[in-house]
């Protein structure tokens, strides 16, 4: 069964030197929430209409990257997304007129293939 999580999370307090940092952190966070929620309506609020994702596969629209998360939420029903304050694995966002313009996708996929057992624990990527 499926359960889905609506909770906000919000930046560590004072971990983003400037506002304009802060908003941003926010942005990020409100458009992994409403992938999470499933909610379109919610995604294009923070997405700009001329938003662009970029990741090894090419370049998606805001409709192609809301047709790839569906996609991923179908083979993968508890998927959830989760904004951590690190520098491991990075998704880079620019942000334009307070909306995200574009995403730019860094997935460890050394990590992720040994998570999903298709890849030995001794493979280092290093």
């Amino acid at each position: 069964m499926s359960t889905t999580d609506t909770t906000t999370i919000t930046s560590l307090d004072g971990f983003h030197a400037t506002p304009t940092a802060q908003r941003a952190d926010e942005l990020a966070r409100a458009f992994f929430d409403a992938v999470n929620a499933d909610d379109p309506a919610r995604t294009d609020a923070v997405l700009a209409r001329s938003f662009l994702s970029y990741d090894v596969h090419g370049t998606r629209s805001r409709t192609g990257l809301r047709r790839y998360h569906s996609d991923l939420r179908r083979s993968f029903p508890d998927l959830r997304f989760q904004v951590h304050e690190n520098i491991t694995t990075l998704d880079f966002f620019r942000i334009q007129d307070g909306l995200i313009a574009e995403h730019w996708e860094s997935v460890d996929w050394v990590r992720a293939y040994q998570s999903f057992g298709l890849l030995s624990e001794e493979v280092d990527d290093a």
